[in-house]
């Protein structure tokens, strides 16, 4: 249980599809979410299932989208943003891109490796874990999204994480949506702080 509580500090969810050359689908915002987004506000939406859940962060930031994937991809900038994260590194250059995840919580250790599918001049990357490793999850599918809205850059924020434990919602939907939060404004906070 540990370790899914730990992952849910890192990885927050939401279903995707397991094609991961193909541009994810467009968000649709509520009018509540969308008035949110342009206040500053990062909006979150949660779905939680048996062993891990699905969860959708979009945030507006004042930077371009070159900015913004340039942050979103400093993976290593985020151990000191997320206090659950003991390190990244990358096993893999090119495409996919190969990185390596360790989160610490409660002494437990969850290492997990995702492969990442870019295109960025179409907007999108997609995730997800890379079975030729050993990890401590059973699945992960995510995808970023960042497209100019106005005369900011929109990050959509996607993923799916199933720990094969089961997981209490209340933990679940707590843990993903502060760590989300989290990753999300450290992301905007370095693409804002670019030249």
């Amino acid at each position: 249980m540990r370790r899914a509580l730990l992952l849910l500090l890192l990885i927050p969810t939401l279903a995707l599809g397991s094609v991961p050359d193909t541009r994810p689908a467009p968000i649709a915002l509520t009018d509540s979410e969308q008035s949110a987004v342009s206040r500053g506000k990062i909006v979150i939406r949660n779905e939680d299932t048996p062993t891990g859940g699905m969860v959708t962060g979009v945030a507006d930031i004042d930077a371009t989208p070159a900015a913004v994937w340039a942050a979103l991809f400093d993976f290593e900038a985020r151990v000191s943003e997320l206090g659950a994260l003991e390190a990244v590194s990358t096993y893999r250059e090119g495409e996919p891109l190969g990185v390596r995840w360790e989160l610490k919580v409660f002494g437990t250790s969850v290492i997990f490796h995702n492969l990442y599918h870019r295109d960025e001049a179409a907007g999108w990357s997609r995730y997800s874990l890379d079975a030729e490793k050993k990890n401590d999850l059973v699945s992960v599918e995510g995808a970023y999204q960042v497209y100019t809205v106005g005369d900011k850059t929109r990050l959509v924020y996607r993923s799916m994480t199933d720990s094969g434990r089961s997981i209490p919602s209340f933990i679940k939907n707590w843990l993903g949506s502060r760590s989300l939060n989290a990753q999300l404004d450290g992301i905007r906070n370095r693409a804002q702080a670019a030249p």
